[in-house]
């Protein structure tokens, strides 16, 4: 990480959250880098999708020789721990990324200044607030102080806070310039994923390369 080139690459290292950063399963409560749950009904003999919700927290890709942020918005991701069961007419299904997972991660790479960043902080503090927005049960916990079920302005304005303090707190345990993974502008693929490498090798050896050649390309 700390020697890799500017621009479009390949990346192995391990996982780890941010020191303040509170990613919880919304199924098992456990704390996680990364979670995706849908909830499907289930009527003559169909499913149909009635509830997504996909996290949007960064977390850390580290390395023996350095760390960055993996911003893992609009990734694919793709991951060995999975849960699903029935209850009622509902299915559940749940995918996760976990503290210390072994990841690969396919994507943009380029290194940012933390000195002068307001739009990066504000564009991190409105995806925590989307996550959030998406996992009611999660908001109501956390900031129904009233205990009615529903979130008054003063309590919304609480909720805007802690998204703020936060990203903060995440922004606060970088140095004056980090180093980010994220989507590429050109619409190149963007995959996370805690396999094997030698799964990874075969499925993405010859997608790799590819994308590579294309970044190439379009850099020429």
């Amino acid at each position: 990480v700390a020697y890799a080139a500017q621009g479009y690459g390949q990346f192995y290292g391990v996982g780890q959250s941010f020191a303040e950063q509170r990613t919880l399963s919304p199924f098992t409560g456990l704390p996680c880098l990364w979670y995706h749950y849908k909830v499907y009904q289930q009527t003559d003999h169909k499913k149909h999708l009635v509830h997504e919700v996909l996290s949007s927290d960064t977390f850390f890709l580290i390395d023996k020789t350095g760390r960055c942020v993996v911003s893992p918005s609009a990734a694919q991701v793709l991951t060995c721990h999975t849960d699903s069961f029935v209850r009622d007419d509902y299915f559940y299904e749940e995918r996760l990324l976990l503290a210390q997972d072994k990841l690969f991660v396919l994507g943009a790479f380029s290194t940012q200044s933390n000195l002068d960043n307001k739009a990066t902080l504000h564009h991190a503090i409105t995806d925590k607030l989307s996550a959030w927005k998406q996992n009611k049960a999660f908001l109501l916990q956390r900031f129904d102080v009233e205990g009615n079920g529903e979130l008054s302005l003063a309590e919304w304005e609480r909720v805007r806070e802690a998204a703020e303090q936060e990203v903060q707190a995440e922004f606060a345990t970088l140095e004056s310039a980090y180093h980010l993974l994220e989507k590429s502008s050109n619409a190149l693929p963007f995959i996370v994923a805690n396999t094997t490498p030698e799964i990874i090798s075969l499925r993405y050896a010859r997608v790799a390369t590819m994308c590579l050649s294309i970044a190439i390309f379009l850099l020429l």
